[in-house]
């Protein structure tokens, strides 16, 4: 286990750990950590490891990682998923006595089911390409 003792923590982050503390001693309450801390927590993770960085200013590991991801808690997308969406194949694309039947999944903000009839494999197989590069572009 590495040692968090104060000399054995890089200077940079000594000095994010003191404006933490000093924002610590100032809060009122519940008060939210400003962003401006919050910025300086997720710019040490280039550096170091979030669970080190996390453990030396007292945060939550989940929020860091968060914040690292340019996600604030409560915060929207900013481009919201489509809750369904239809594909159809041009007239004549399928072979009319197929009757294959594919279920496929893609996780994400929110995991997507997609249900397909009558396609081959290799058509399957292409639309799910085209939709992770569509949703990787988003």
């Amino acid at each position: 286990m590495a040692s968090t003792r104060r000399e054995d923590v890089p200077a940079e982050v000594r000095r994010a750990v003191e404006q933490f503390d000093l924002w610590r001693a100032g809060k009122q309450g519940r008060e939210r950590i400003p962003a401006r801390l919050w910025e300086a927590a997720a710019k040490l993770c280039g550096a170091h490891s979030l669970h080190r960085v996390a453990r030396w200013l007292g945060l939550n590991h989940t929020a860091l990682r968060d914040r690292r991801a340019g996600r604030s808690s409560g915060a929207r997308p900013s481009r919201p998923k489509p809750a369904f969406v239809e594909w159809s194949l041009p007239v004549g694309a399928l072979p009319r006595t197929s009757s294959a039947e594919y279920v496929f999944e893609m996780g994400g903000g929110g995991a997507q089911r997609i249900h397909v009839r009558g396609a081959s494999v290799g058509e399957v197989a292409a639309l799910a390409r085209a939709l992770k590069n569509d949703w990787s572009a988003g």
